[in-house]
């Protein structure tokens, strides 16, 4: 069933969007005939505000926490996670909104989540790296904050998200590594109980069955997302020529190649490798270069994007989801330059 929104409530009483969104979270300030007139049009449309788009009880401060489902040292060293909060920071101050960074939501922290929602400190949440039954969206949902979550997850309670197509990219990184003629798959795979990992993997199992290649075909190992993980991870895999990788992280599949390097393969002849983010295109190692063939997510699009909803929400205007296309970049790591499938 269509979901009525506050514009539409709006048309119908003869009043703009805000004074709507006055009667539902100040009516202290909209004239008492205005008030019932607008309640009366609710009533009969069956308008129920979005769990993730409720206004919070206070003048806006313009702050936003946002809650990063990874430790500090895993964020650090991960481009992703610089490069997008960068970018929100960048366009949000423009807005003159700001970001406050929260590290590691455990299960005691979520108390201090929900303690802070009630409060109203914040005009709202941005959730980051969301796992399978997030409690942070729980408590967001069932204090009535406003919330946008950066990925999307499994949740008993409605929510917006932005996220970019996992499946999508790993297909296109699989398919591509296969059509190279590699005779085994390594995915080096970011830790297992977040969603964007069983996403990649869904897309690394879809590609396999689109080619009737059994799953065994490709050995899925987790570790924590760290260049220094995968290097030493790799050094002491079984690599042999006619191998390829696909890292569900960039800077996991820098790791990957220097210790290739390290052990004698030639990248993009002997060994295939492919990443994901497309942020470090080039890695440069004991006198050599090899560009990296990557899942470029369009983080630029992506922020923009984010911040649209994260606009509308602040106006108390209904948003959907949305889940962002992405495209495989090609360069010297599978053999190939500067192409793009």
């Amino acid at each position: 069933m269509r979901r009525i929104t506050i514009k539409e409530i709006a048309t119908y009483t003869g009043v703009s969007t805000s004074t709507v969104s006055r009667a539902l979270n100040h009516p202290e300030m909209v004239k008492k005939e205005t008030q019932e007139k607008i309640l009366s049009v609710i009533k009969r449309l069956g308008y129920h505000p979005h769990q993730g788009a409720r206004s919070l009880r206070r003048p806006g401060s313009g702050l936003w926490l946002v809650s990063v489902g990874d430790s500090f040292s895993t964020m650090s060293l991960m481009p992703y996670y610089s490069t997008v909060f960068n970018l929100l920071t960048k366009e949000l101050e423009a807005k003159n909104l700001h970001l406050l960074l929260s590290m590691h939501m455990e299960k005691n922290d979520v108390h201090v989540l929900r303690t802070l929602s009630l409060m109203r400190t914040f005009d709202g949440f941005l959730v980051f790296s969301p796992k399978d039954g997030d409690k942070r969206i729980d408590v967001l949902a069932e204090t009535g904050a406003r919330f946008l979550v950066l990925g999307k997850t499994t949740s008993r309670h409605p929510y917006v998200f932005v996220d970019t197509d996992g499946v999508q990219g790993a297909m296109l990184a699989v398919d591509h590594l296969m059509s190279t003629g590699i005779q085994r798959l390594w995915c080096i795979a970011t830790e297992k109980d977040f969603r964007v990992t069983k996403e990649r993997e869904l897309g690394v199992r879809k590609a396999l069955q689109k080619k009737n290649i059994p799953f065994d075909f490709c050995k899925v190992i987790y570790i924590q997302p760290t260049e220094s993980n995968a290097y030493n991870l790799t050094m002491e895999l079984p690599v042999k020529k006619g191998d390829g990788f696909f890292c569900f992280a960039d800077n996991m599949a820098s790791g990957v190649i220097k210790a290739l390097l390290d052990k004698g393969f030639a990248v993009g002849k002997d060994v295939m490798v492919v990443g994901y983010d497309n942020l470090i295109p080039e890695i440069e190692y004991r006198g050599q270069n090899v560009s990296l063939t990557s899942v470029d997510q369009n983080l630029p699009r992506f922020v923009s994007t984010v911040v649209q909803k994260l606009l509308a929400l602040i106006q108390d205007e209904e948003t959907e989801s949305e889940t962002l296309p992405v495209r495989l970049v090609l360069r010297k790591s599978t053999g190939n330059f500067g192409q793009g499938i």
